[in-house]
């Protein structure tokens, strides 16, 4: 799958080693690794089928916008445009599952 970043913090927490985003080093590591298997996926399908995902529809009005649990509090929000091919997923953002902060 193709995977770009909606904010350029996200794109950074996944590329640079030493930038946390103030974020625990728990989800840290566990969003790199999600976004390796983002990646490594063909489609949605894919995703769905990693029950470790926790992959499912964001509650947003938008259908193609969708949720991945990185830890007991902390959720991953992309959206993906499965047409044209190859399959999209853009990172929107990280959401704290108890207050609705973004990161």
């Amino acid at each position: 799958m193709e995977l770009c970043h909606a904010d350029e913090r996200l794109q950074r927490l996944e590329a640079d080693p030493g930038f946390d985003a103030g974020l625990a080093p728990d989800t840290v590591r566990l969003f790199r690794r999600r976004m390796l298997q983002i990646r490594a996926a063909r489609d949605s399908a894919d995703l769905a089928a990693l029950k470790s995902l926790g992959f499912r529809r964001s509650h947003s009005v938008d259908a193609r916008r969708y949720r991945v649990t990185l830890d007991t509090g902390v959720r991953l929000l992309m959206q993906l445009d499965d047409l044209p091919p190859p399959p999209k997923v853009t990172v929107l953002a990280l959401e704290n599952e108890s207050a609705g902060d973004t990161h």
